[in-house]
């Protein structure tokens, strides 16, 4: 492997790893809401949602919620990111020319 190839490489690492970071962020955001106050069922059993004439206020999700919201979105997705991403850093580390490396980055922006 030249110097220039590894240098290529470099680039084409970080601009697959700049193209996953808007999903890692919008999963962090999801995994801090439902871990937040949100979650939380309140001792006083106050009604989640306030309607006023200008806004729907949401003060709390109910806890049988954000378990369906945990265990069929939000764990499914963060299992496929870590999974693409490790899988797809392997797919790239694996090419040996330049053609190849090319072609990878190619197919890995279609995912």
């Amino acid at each position: 492997l030249t110097p220039m190839y590894v240098s290529f490489l470099a680039l084409i690492l970080v601009l697959w790893a700049i193209s996953l970071l808007e999903e890692f962020v919008t999963i962090v955001r999801w995994w801090r809401i439902l871990g937040s106050f949100v979650c939380n069922d309140p001792p006083d059993r106050r009604p989640f949602v306030v309607v006023t004439d200008d806004e729907i206020q949401v003060r709390y999700v109910p806890q049988p919620y954000c378990l369906i919201v945990v265990a069929f979105l939000l764990s499914p997705r963060t299992i496929i990111f870590i999974a693409t991403a490790g899988l797809g850093t392997q797919f790239l580390l694996v090419a040996t020319s330049y053609g190849d490396l090319i072609m990878n980055s190619l197919a890995l922006t279609f995912l």
